[in-house]
């Protein structure tokens, strides 16, 4: 593994991993949306203040967060999973795009026994109420796949955003550390890249 790989890296990478996994990488109106103080049961909180705070979501989208949740903790080890705070920027903004939709929540950090370095934005726009796929041409989704490889995976993968050779041969080497094989293109392989990706990175983590 990289020497300079830091515990939060490691931990923001987890995070990733399973999130890319449910949501992707699109304005209703205010009565589409609903008011939720939890995700799965744990409580949201506003980071720039630190207040419990209700949010706004889509209903399909809010789904989706519960599903992804439900998901990281099956891949997390049993002590992180215990009741945590879920820290975030904010869901619905009354502004174009997927946060103007209800559909894109800015996570900051999961309060649990480690922080991640400020937040990652997920959003369905893409996938809508399906997994996710992998495509080449999206910078976003290479520079994850690029990032895990170098920093989960311990290969020395350059991170540029730029689909190449180097990118294609370590995701796949990795796969098959993973127990699958071939291209990361197709999505069952993109959902098990990402899932061993998160559960790599716990276990990385004392």
């Amino acid at each position: 593994m990289n020497g300079s790989m830091s515990r939060r890296s490691v931990l923001a990478a987890g995070v990733a991993g399973s999130a890319a996994v449910l949501l992707g990488t699109g304005n209703a109106s205010a009565a589409a949306l609903v008011t939720q103080s939890e995700i799965n049961s744990q409580p949201t909180f506003y980071e720039v203040n630190g207040a419990a705070t209700s949010f706004r979501y889509e209903p399909g989208f809010y789904s989706r967060l519960e599903a992804w949740h439900v998901h990281w903790r099956n891949w997390t080890p049993y002590h992180w999973t215990a009741p945590h705070k879920i820290y975030s920027y904010g869901a619905y903004v009354d502004k174009p795009g997927m946060h103007g939709e209800g559909r894109a929540f800015d996570l900051a950090r999961m309060l649990i026994t480690a922080e991640h370095h400020n937040h990652a934005h997920v959003d369905n726009a893409i996938s809508g109420s399906g997994d996710s796929s992998f495509t080449t041409g999206s910078a976003t989704q290479t520079y994850f796949v690029q990032a895990a490889c170098q920093y989960v995976w311990g290969y020395s993968t350059g991170i540029d955003g730029d689909w190449g050779p180097q990118s294609q041969r370590d995701s796949s080497a990795a796969l098959v550390r993973a127990g699958s094989d071939g291209v990361i293109t197709t999505q069952s392989r993109w959902l098990a890249f990402c899932k061993a990706s998160a559960q790599q990175a716990w276990a990385l983590v004392p």
